[in-house]
């Protein structure tokens, strides 16, 4: 069935209205942070990055319809930027064979300071809640 006009706009409008508040749950900030950096008035690349990506996220979901409540198992690490010592929180999706890979490396949130991280073998096993 074929949604009318007034519930798409409806749909449209409740999927931005969350945008900040989502990238910034996601990155561990404050939401009137990435409203600063949305606005031009700072800069993050890695912020930038994760609003782009929950832009393209809800035009997906208005154009196709899709389902953006698809759960993923993930666990939250927090890490502090060796650089400026900024707390921040990264979620790590659970797959096969991720504790053979080693780690990665993570830009800061703040001074964009790219670092490596290491996430030991027993975080990545699991238990992860239902």
């Amino acid at each position: 069935m074929k949604k009318s006009p007034t519930a798409q706009c409806a749909e449209a409008v409740s999927l931005f209205r969350g945008l900040y508040a989502r990238v910034a749950h996601k990155l561990g900030v404050d939401a009137s942070y990435v409203s600063r950096i949305a606005r031009g008035e700072r800069k993050s690349k890695a912020t930038e990055k994760a609003i782009a990506k929950e832009f393209k996220k809800a035009v997906s979901v208005m154009r196709n319809g899709s389902d953006l409540s698809r759960k993923k198992q993930y666990v939250v690490v927090a890490l502090r930027c060796p650089r400026c010592k900024t707390q921040q929180k990264i979620h790590i999706v659970a797959r096969p064979g991720l504790g053979r890979l080693g780690g990665g490396r993570v830009a800061c949130i703040n001074c964009d300071n790219r670092f490596k991280v290491t996430i030991p073998d027993k975080i990545i096993r699991g238990p992860f809640p239902a």
